[in-house]
């Protein structure tokens, strides 16, 4: 008796786990389906999000190198030219 009783009281626990997993995962669906929003970069959902900011990082890293280059540039053209004065 007492054993019937523990297996019927586990297997209720294991029920309610379950019930509530699931119930968890297709609220968390339909609030995903629902969702109608547009981002800048479409809907690209979260598992793109990441690579949506390594995206951006690039191009920041991309026109401060080209900034730094042209900088560079504009330096040792303007050396020359002060060099090519004082001679």
């Amino acid at each position: 008796m007492r054993q019937a009783s523990r297996a019927l009281y586990r297997k209720r626990i294991k029920e309610e786990q379950n019930a509530a997993a699931v119930s968890y995962t297709q609220t968390t669906y339909m609030m995903h389906c629902s969702r109608k929003t547009v981002t800048i970069f479409g809907n690209a959902g979260a598992q793109n999000l990441s690579d949506e900011i390594n995206v951006q990082r690039l191009k920041v890293v991309s026109i401060l190198t080209l900034c730094l280059k042209g900088l560079l540039i504009i330096f040792l053209i303007h050396s020359l030219v002060i060099i090519l004065i004082v001679m």
